[in-house]
């Protein structure tokens, strides 16, 4: 066993190129196959870290002119008020802005997000509360930060929701920090670390035209996707700019 590996190591040697080129290739092939296992692993085998995720659906609007598009607000008012497949319906965007707090500016990466949202994700605080409608009735004022963004940035204060950050471009303005979300809470992704209550109630939002959000929804026990897509009210298909 020991002269084969001589013999083979004094091969490789007299062909540096070759050899670099194997090496290289086993890498590359090696690493790629990881990283498809990887996705594969936490995508299709674990299970999405939220209760009966089976029962989570993505919605998207429809429309002739432009297929599929992301939501208006009163659409998803309409939908949740209407329907009876769904336990709740939200949505949500994002956005990066400025985090000026503190005496060093930082950019961090916040989400919008609709009545429902944490009814849909089954998802409770760690410390505070869930928004309220009273929380948008001019701007939205609240926010909750992830337990990253407290422990990093505010040293884990036990008294967090006494206190508010600065946020917005340029020099940004107050919102009072209501939660904190728990660490294992990842969405829309690993990077957002506020989220605001995006409640629109303005006219301009009030419109069907004014699309806004990427739709998820919670299907209620026993009730399967085809069913639920059937139920959806007939005001779905209503023109826009047009009350139901």
């Amino acid at each position: 066993m020991a002269r084969t590996f001589r013999y083979a190591a004094r091969g490789l040697a007299r062909t540096p190129t070759f050899t670099i080129t194997v090496v290289l290739t086993l890498a590359l092939g090696i690493g790629a196959n990881s990283a498809v296992f990887s996705a594969i692993d936490s995508i299709l085998v674990r299970p999405l870290p939220y209760v009966e995720p089976d029962r989570l659906v993505a919605m998207m609007e429809t429309r002739p002119e432009a297929g599929e598009t992301v939501i208006a607000p009163v659409r998803l008012e309409e939908w949740n008020a209407a329907n009876s497949s769904f336990e709740a319906i939200t949505g949500y965007f994002t956005e990066d802005v400025s985090e000026t707090t503190g005496e060093t500016p930082s950019r961090v990466r916040w989400a919008g997000v609709a009545p429902k949202f944490l009814d849909v994700w089954r998802v409770a605080p760690l410390m505070g509360r869930d928004f309220v409608e009273a929380d948008t009735a001019q701007r939205p004022t609240v926010v909750w930060i992830s337990e990253r963004l407290w422990r990093n940035r505010f040293d884990a204060d036990p008294n967090i929701l006494e206190r508010t950050i600065r946020l917005g471009d340029p020099v940004g303005f107050p919102f009072e920090i209501v939660g904190v979300l728990p660490a294992s809470f990842l969405f829309p992704d690993r990077n957002v670390d506020v989220w605001f209550p995006n409640f629109s109630s303005y006219s301009l939002a009030r419109q069907r035209g004014w699309l806004t959000y990427t739709g998820v929804a919670r299907l209620r026990p026993g009730v399967t996707l085809e069913e639920a897509l059937d139920d959806l009210p007939p005001c779905a298909a209503a023109p826009l700019f047009a009350a139901c």
